[in-house]
């Protein structure tokens, strides 16, 4: 079982979501995590943009959300480079783990979403907000 040992978990499991979700170009899953992000972690619209966009303005969440946006973008395939980064940043290695399991947790939930053009569930982020 993950710990969810990011700090401060749930912001970084929303930034990283988000990030994921983004990449996919999910607008169910950018909604739903746009919505919690903001609605239970109080997260600022400048901050969920950024983390839908793979950056933040916490730099150990932006190790983590940029590393999440690579993990996605190449399918795994990272650089010894992404690596050396998100360790530099402050990363523990089951922490590294533990941000390539949630990247790949959130694939199958955009792909579905994706291909069922489901509903927005929860209220639209304005546009410029999810990046």
């Amino acid at each position: 079982m993950l710990s969810w040992t990011l700090d401060p978990g749930r912001r970084d499991r929303h930034g990283i979501a988000l990030a994921v979700s983004g990449v996919n170009d999910c607008a169910y899953c950018r909604s739903a995590h746009y919505y919690a992000a903001a609605t239970f972690c109080h997260m600022l619209a400048s901050e969920i943009a950024r983390c839908a966009r793979g950056r933040s303005s916490n730099d150990k969440r932006q190790a983590a959300v940029s590393f999440a946006k690579k993990v996605t973008e190449t399918r795994g395939k990272v650089a010894d480079a992404d690596l050396a980064a998100v360790r530099q940043a402050g990363h523990t290695d089951s922490q590294i783990i533990e941000t390539v399991s949630l990247s790949a947790q959130f694939l199958p939930t955009n792909f579905i979403n994706n291909v069922a053009r489901t509903d927005l569930g929860f209220p639209a982020p304005p546009a410029a907000e999810i990046g």
